[in-house]
């Protein structure tokens, strides 16, 4: 049987006629007639036997039924996938994000992306930008979140929008606790530094060099997480993305973005070889725009 005959058959069983079976499918009840017939034909066996203008099912339709209803159900499991892939409803996403956006922002945007998208899975890994790229070629991961990653051949980016850098400190560093601080006012601080080895730390570095501004380093931390927890515990400061810094405010430390601002790029990376699916796609453009929402919240 193809697919337009079991449609018709269960459409006729279920409803009793010709016409109600019409009517479901929307099709005229002589299209309703002509598919049945087809069916009957090719199967080389009676469905119905026609009676007063009535159709009864024959043993051999009812036995068939039994199967075609079962083939119906998994058809319209199907369609129901169908739509929701187009409607990028399911499925899942496998995302690696760099530690500062997978600390409080990523998990922000996938809460609030699965209250219209239940059935969307996640499989998120916090990597270093190296591991990230690396994961994306060995297609472990579909998406890669990144603080100004670097050109790279094989790679496409998505521009999600621009961040600060901000420096956290500790309270008795600036008692004024001031929004806002000049590069020059950390000075001959002590500070707690990032590595230069991922290309968040490279920027930084040029920044502060450019900025002719020296630093009184006494430790170097592997992650902005890590350096914010020192100054923490050891005092002085330290300068990290600001959604890292947002993220560990308490009753110790504060953040102050700089004067003039410092910004570095904030991306999605995908292989150039594998495309962006819909439901990725889809996922991104409401990451974009939360992600627009928050810095516009926090320069207010």
């Amino acid at each position: 049987m193809r697919l337009r005959h079991i449609e018709v058959f269960h459409a006729v069983y279920s409803n009793g006629s010709i016409s109600a079976a019409a009517r479901m499918l929307n099709v005229s009840q002589p299209a309703v007639s002509k598919v049945l017939r087809h069916a009957e034909a090719q199967l080389g066996f009676t469905l119905f036997d026609r009676s007063k203008g009535k159709l009864i099912p024959t043993t051999d339709g009812i036995e068939l039924f039994t199967e075609v209803s079962r083939v119906y159900q998994e058809i319209g499991a199907l369609r129901r996938i169908a739509r929701n892939i187009k409607s990028n409803k399911s499925g899942q996403i496998r995302i690696a994000a760099i530690t500062g956006l997978a600390f409080d922002m990523l998990p922000r945007v996938i809460a609030q992306y699965q209250i219209n998208s239940p059935n969307v899975a996640f499989e998120v890994q916090t990597q270093h930008y190296r591991k990230l790229e690396s994961s994306l070629f060995e297609m472990e991961n579909d998406i890669g979140l990144a603080f100004h990653p670097p050109s790279h051949q094989g790679l496409k980016s998505y521009e999600l929008g621009e961040a600060e850098f901000a420096c956290v400190y500790s309270k008795n560093v600036f008692p004024g606790q001031p929004k806002r601080i000049k590069m020059a006012d950390l000075k001959h601080m002590e500070a707690i530094a990032m590595n230069g080895r991922g290309p968040l730390g490279r920027l930084l570095m040029d920044k502060v060099q450019n900025r002719d501004v020296t630093l009184h380093t006494r430790l170097v931390a592997d992650t902005c997480f890590m350096a914010t927890r020192f100054v923490k515990h050891s005092g002085g400061v330290t300068i990290v993305d600001e959604f890292t810094a947002r993220a560990q405010i308490d009753d110790d430390l504060e953040f102050a973005r700089f004067d003039p601002p410092i910004k570095f790029s904030v991306k999605a990376l995908y292989l150039e070889s594998r495309p962006l699916s819909g439901l990725c796609e889809d996922f991104l453009e409401s990451f974009k725009a939360q992600f627009e929402e928050f810095i516009g919240d926090e320069a207010d």
